[in-house]
């Protein structure tokens, strides 16, 4: 399961010149640093979702069949949707910045749906949780021993005993210390814990987890960390917004990210990378603006057995959607050009 970030609306405009500055290595990992040639795929849209509510915050979706999506609006409200962008009951009065990828878990014989978020005021952790016969989601509060004030995050769901998500943040306090942590589920309680961290050289604005992988975007650039191997620094054309992380079976690990709020690109640990154009659909065209991404491997969407990009974005007549692409033919292309080593 995959999961991004992007900064948090209101922390303010990024410095956009860092980025023509000299690339810096990390301060805690060793790092190749892959210099490629400007590379362009074109990738048509494959579908939408009906128009949603309202300005969005953030969107995640749910790793689990039916595919689920939560949308955190800017009108302070929650939701659950289906990939149609049709509504799942109601919508909650609870404020997000952020959302993280959902996992269904059994809890003493109900099946809850939770996706991990970041609250808008108060820049902390929550979960939302929906169950069958529910009308609406609910939130509940995760017992952190600091108050993080939490400008970025990034989470995916955990497989290890005891863990519901693996989660990373980085702070306004220190916006170069990608903080790894986890979220775990004691009786009735959600409780976070510490696991470690990524330092970097200059300032973080997005990153994204999948398994014990993860990839950190910011002022130097992009990198991609297969757990603890050797991770690979790659050039970027432009700051990244936001942020996903794919491990499929047949390609290497590959990161595909919104540059600018308007850009797609890619990149895998082999130092491949490649811009985006979006092709228009037969019935829509090409988006306006892209906010946050998401992507799934895993062939939950029939029309696109390799696994699809989601990503939600303003359309030409205005209405926020979230939109899909072939995830195969994204990795297609990365892999497609030459590696740092050719």
């Amino acid at each position: 399961m995959i999961e991004r970030a992007r900064l948090v609306p209101s922390s303010g405009n990024v410095n956009v010149l860092a980025v023509a500055t000299a690339l810096a290595f990390l301060a805690a990992c060793s790092s190749e640093t892959a210099e490629t040639p400007e590379r362009n795929a074109s990738i048509p849209l494959i579908w939408q979702t009906s128009p949603l509510t309202d300005r969005v915050n953030d969107f995640a979706l749910l790793d689990a069949d039916p595919l689920q999506m939560a949308v955190a609006y800017e009108n302070r409200t929650t939701e659950l949707r289906d990939t149609d962008g049709l509504l799942s009951g109601q919508a909650a009065p609870i404020a997000l910045d952020l959302l993280g990828t959902g996992q269904r878990v059994d809890v003493d014989g109900t099946e809850l749906d939770l996706f991990p978020g970041v609250r808008t005021q108060s820049g902390d952790l929550a979960v939302i949780a929906m169950a069958e016969g529910l009308v609406a989601p609910f939130d509940i509060s995760v017992d952190m021993p600091i108050d993080p004030n939490i400008e970025g995050f990034c989470a995916s769901p955990s497989d290890a005993p005891g863990s519901l998500f693996r989660i990373a943040y980085w702070s306004g306090a220190a916006p170069g210390r990608l903080v790894l942590g986890k979220l775990r589920l004691e009786g009735d309680q959600i409780s976070y814990a510490e696991t470690g961290e990524r330092l970097m050289d200059r300032y973080i604005t997005a990153c994204a987890l999948n398994g014990t992988s993860v990839a950190v975007a910011g002022a130097f650039g992009l990198v991609i960390a297969d757990g603890d191997e050797q991770s690979t620094l790659v050039e970027v054309p432009n700051m990244a917004t936001a942020l996903t992380l794919v491990n499929a079976d047949d390609k290497p690990l590959t990161a595909v990210a919104v540059l600018m709020d308007r850009e797609l690109w890619a990149a895998d640990a082999e130092g491949r990378s490649t811009s985006i154009s979006l092709e228009p659909a037969i019935s829509f065209g090409v988006p306006s603006r892209i906010g946050n991404l998401t992507a799934l491997s895993n062939g939950n969407m029939a029309a696109l057995p390799r696994g699809f990009v989601a990503m939600q974005a303003q359309t030409g007549d205005g209405e926020p959607r979230v939109l899909f692409i072939d995830l195969g033919q994204v990795l297609d292309a990365v892999a497609s050009g030459p590696s740092a080593e050719d």
